[in-house]
């Protein structure tokens, strides 16, 4: 476990700012060491749940499970024809800063000696942004701020510049998926008993009268009960 200290500082003095600087920094190295690991975790364990056995496992534990990535050569997507063939370090670049040290699992095909096909869920291939900007953005989005706004923002988090029409795509990527989500067709829908309501004071006249400064007559009232209007739909 990785601790962060910070020496005793005069909280009157003129340094306050670079203190604060230097804790936020130490946090964010914190941050950016605990995300390359579950990054590197999340890969091998999706090399293990793909292969079907646990690592240094002999091939034929995989059975007749088949990959869902095909090899490079021949095509070949059962996995006990692949064998781990160690790691190859990439980078990507995520809201806490740039990772240089992802690590990769490899996976050869033992037939023919060409490299799996790999397309990790939790890493995409040829993508140097990592899956948190996009959910920056989408996030940034909702907020109903414009393409150009969110790609200052998530470049201000990225410490880089990001471009609009990098932002306006990934954007447009999931909102088609929404379109088409909410214009499906519901097939076996259960039923569902949707109550709405909206509590309120109700101020009741009185038989009394006064006059205010004016001199206009006006009817005395006072706080009744609450009301309860509510709309029931199925």
């Amino acid at each position: 476990m990785q601790r962060v200290s910070v020496e005793a500082f005069d909280v009157n003095c003129t340094d306050r700012g670079e203190v604060f600087e230097a804790v936020v920094s130490e946090a964010l190295d914190c941050a950016a060491v605990a995300t390359e690991t579950t990054i590197n975790l999340m890969l091998d364990a999706e090399a293990t749940e793909a292969l079907g056995r646990e690592h240094r496992a002999a091939r034929s534990a995989s059975g007749d499970r088949k990959l869902p990535w095909a090899c490079h050569g021949c095509g070949s997507t059962m996995a006990r024809d692949f064998a781990r063939n160690g790691h190859y370090q990439r980078g990507v670049l995520t809201t806490v800063r740039q990772l240089d040290s992802v690590q990769v699992p490899m996976l050869l095909c033992t037939r023919c000696g060409a490299a799996a096909d790999v397309e990790f869920s939790a890493l995409r291939k040829h993508k140097q942004l990592w899956l948190d900007v996009d959910a920056e953005a989408i996030f940034c989005y909702g907020q109903a701020g414009g393409t150009r706004r969110i790609a200052e923002q998530v470049g201000r988090q990225l410490g880089w510049p990001i471009g609009h029409s990098s932002v306006a795509r990934r954007i447009h990527e999931v909102v088609e998926h929404l379109q088409d989500w909410q214009h499906e067709t519901i097939d076996d829908s259960p039923d569902v008993l949707m109550i709405d309501g909206i509590w309120f004071s109700v101020q009741r006249p009185t038989a009394e009268c006064y006059t205010h400064s004016k001199g206009r007559t006006r009817p005395v009232t006072e706080r009744g009960y609450p009301e309860l209007f509510m709309s029931i739909g199925k």
